[in-house]
């Protein structure tokens, strides 16, 4: 079974199994995570499950660590699971440590940041 979604008259999204086999690849399955995405701004997260919505996080996330200017985020690589974010890698200082995980606080959606940031 292949998870399957659209929009209905509501513009909301209906997910719905097929038994169609598709061979997908990385990058088939890179568009669909993007898909998902755009799905979500358009509908609202509420009407998302959990995992897509983990999804979103952890792209969020990752653009606001990406494009912190006390931060360099090069080495660090991070997980979104029921708004709990994860935080892996290393970094170059105490202060970008703490600071990597207090700037994700801000973000709609996450309840809990673990910070296993290795100083460097």
């Amino acid at each position: 079974m292949r998870e399957q979604m659209q929009f209905n008259e509501d513009n909301e999204i209906d997910l719905f199994e097929t038994d169609d086999f598709i061979a997908t690849s990385e990058a088939d399955e890179e568009d669909e995570d993007v898909e998902y995405l755009e799905l979500q701004k358009e509908a609202g997260e509420e009407s998302l499950p959990l995992e897509f919505r983990d999804l979103s996080l952890k792209e969020e996330a990752g653009e606001k660590l990406a494009f912190h200017e006390d931060i360099d985020a090069s080495s660090v690589s991070l997980e979104a699971r029921n708004g709990i974010v994860t935080l892996m890698g290393s970094v170059a200082t105490d202060r970008e440590k703490l600071e990597a995980a207090e700037c994700l606080f801000d973000l709609d959606g996450v309840v809990d940041v673990i910070n296993d940031l290795e100083v460097r």
